[in-house]
């Protein structure tokens, strides 16, 4: 495998940046942040309304969603270190 690749890429150990894996990563990232601001919204009517349950079920979801988008960043700066 890494002969062919070597014969390939040239040197066998980077493969070239796939551009299709960038966007997509990066556009989940955004609608992941999207999501978290949305979700705080909730959180603050909610937190207002004095639903506290509901709160806290909320304040998990975006925290969810958080570790989401940081995951889907780290997927881009690993494509994107490979090149």
């Amino acid at each position: 495998m890494n002969r062919l690749r070597r014969r390939r890429y040239g040197d066998g150990w980077t493969d070239p940046v796939n551009p299709v894996r960038v966007t997509w990563f990066t556009v989940l990232a955004l609608l992941h942040l999207a999501t978290t601001v949305v979700l705080e919204l909730v959180f603050a009517h909610l937190a207002m309304t004095g639903n506290v349950p509901g709160a806290v079920l909320v304040t998990l979801g975006a925290a969810l969603n958080l570790w989401h988008t940081w995951a889907n960043a780290q997927d881009v700066l690993e494509e994107v270190r490979r090149s």
